[in-house]
């Protein structure tokens, strides 16, 4: 009777403790669970103006000659600090471009396109603008950008590509939709000479190119 009594007490034993270890790792699979951690430590992005560059290209002649050059003050308000997506850091960004800062590298140049060109154009002391939604969320497609010239605003689509942290856009805007055709005018007469081609004919496109680049800066904890 003695022995039965002693196998109840020690089985009974046996499987309070069996019981108590499967808890236990089962709570500690719970805590070491992958998501939690995923969650915990997910990267953030931030536009980085020391990372970025802005080129704009100008056509003179018939045969469209390229003339490049860029704005040494370029200033950004309403970013993202610590967005989601790359992309995210980038929506609804608002840039103000002081037109006075034209840098085409040459300095016989540069007076003439801001006394005869941005002069000539209402409120232009600053091109502004911001960057609107993109219309995928894919590493290219196209993205809304809104620019304000000649105080006249409207919307351009730009072709963009995202590549890890590395993002850019390309895109072309007519100075005929932004009622800027006498500023065209005005710098091509007087560059007459400088903007004939071959066949002696003096031509400024009203089309600029314009190419931005920039880096994120991605944050992981």
């Amino acid at each position: 009777m003695k022995k039965h009594t002693l196998y109840l007490i020690f089985m009974s034993l046996t499987f309070v403790l069996l019981s108590a270890c499967k808890n236990n790792t089962e709570k500690k699979v719970q805590k070491d669970h992958p998501k939690a951690t995923v969650e915990k430590n997910a990267c953030t992005y931030s536009y980085n103006p020391n990372n970025t560059s802005l080129r704009w290209t100008a056509y003179k002649t018939t045969e469209r000659i390229g003339v490049g050059g860029t704005f040494d003050d370029i200033r950004t308000t309403n970013d993202i600090r610590k967005a989601e997506t790359p992309l995210h850091a980038l929506e609804r960004i608002q840039f103000s471009i002081s037109t006075s800062s034209v840098n085409s590298g040459n300095k016989e140049r540069d007076p003439k396109i801001i006394r005869y060109f941005f002069e000539k154009m209402l409120d232009t002391d600053s091109i502004s603008g911001s960057i609107n939604a993109f219309q995928s969320n894919d590493e290219s497609g196209k993205v809304s950008v809104t620019l304000k010239i000649n105080n006249v605003e409207k919307e351009v689509l730009f072709d963009y590509k995202l590549s890890g942290t590395k993002f850019s856009m390309k895109g072309n805007i007519d100075m005929n939709d932004f009622e800027a055709t006498g500023a065209i005018k005005a710098l091509n007469e007087v560059c007459y000479d400088l903007h004939k081609g071959k066949d002696g004919i003096s031509k400024l496109w009203p089309d600029i190119s314009i190419a931005f680049e920039t880096e994120l800066h991605k944050n992981c904890p």
